[in-house]
């Protein structure tokens, strides 16, 4: 089973899985016609339908406004509009305690959940500049492999031993239009018995 969690504002992770053919739950209720969505995280993740992959915007994301006690999705290609409320986003802050925002905390829960129900996790471009993020994703069972991607050479192998120690395996991968990585690293991370 998948499941996805991103610290990124956009859309673009549910896009492409729509692309896919993969059907999401972002969280958010399935309104009557005419109705806007609003948040509602709890279990996405314990009480899942078959096939849907949750997908978590730990950081929230564009197109989501709080007004009066709940958010709202509204569409992510439209413009800001203050009157729908405050965007929810948790700005880059490495202090910043998710658990704090009284709407993104819930998404974090389910996000634990997920995890402590994980056997692998794959750390996709991430420099682990978020040290909530990689609190809970080191506080998972032993058992269960994790692959962190990096770029600089140097820095990169250490940073990922100094957050997870040897639990962890170092991918490289270089970004853009022909994304170059190590294929041998994710075969050994995806083997089931590591």
């Amino acid at each position: 089973e998948l499941v996805v969690a991103t610290t990124n504002y956009d859309r673009s992770v549910e896009a492409a899985l729509e692309a896919s053919g993969r059907t999401i739950n972002t969280g958010f209720t399935t309104p009557r016609a005419g109705r806007t969505r609003i948040l509602s995280p709890v279990g996405m993740f314990t009480n899942r339908a078959d096939g849907v992959v949750p997908v978590f915007h730990l950081h929230g994301a564009v197109g989501w406004y709080e007004k009066d006690g709940t958010v709202r999705d509204q569409g992510a290609d439209d413009d800001f509009n203050s009157t729908l409320g405050a965007p929810v986003v948790l700005y880059p802050d490495p202090d910043k305690v998710p658990a704090t925002h009284r709407h993104v905390d819930r998404l974090w829960d389910e996000f634990g959940e997920a995890l402590r129900w994980s056997d692998h996790v794959l750390v996709l471009g991430h420099s682990l500049h978020d040290p909530a993020l990689v609190r809970a994703i080191a506080s998972t069972a032993k058992n269960t492999a994790i692959a962190v991607t990096y770029i600089d050479e140097e820095a990169g192998p250490q940073a990922i031993a100094a957050a997870f120690g040897d639990q962890a395996t170092a991918v490289h991968l270089q970004f853009g239009p022909d994304p170059d990585f190590s294929k041998s690293d994710l075969r050994r991370w995806a083997e089931p018995n590591r």
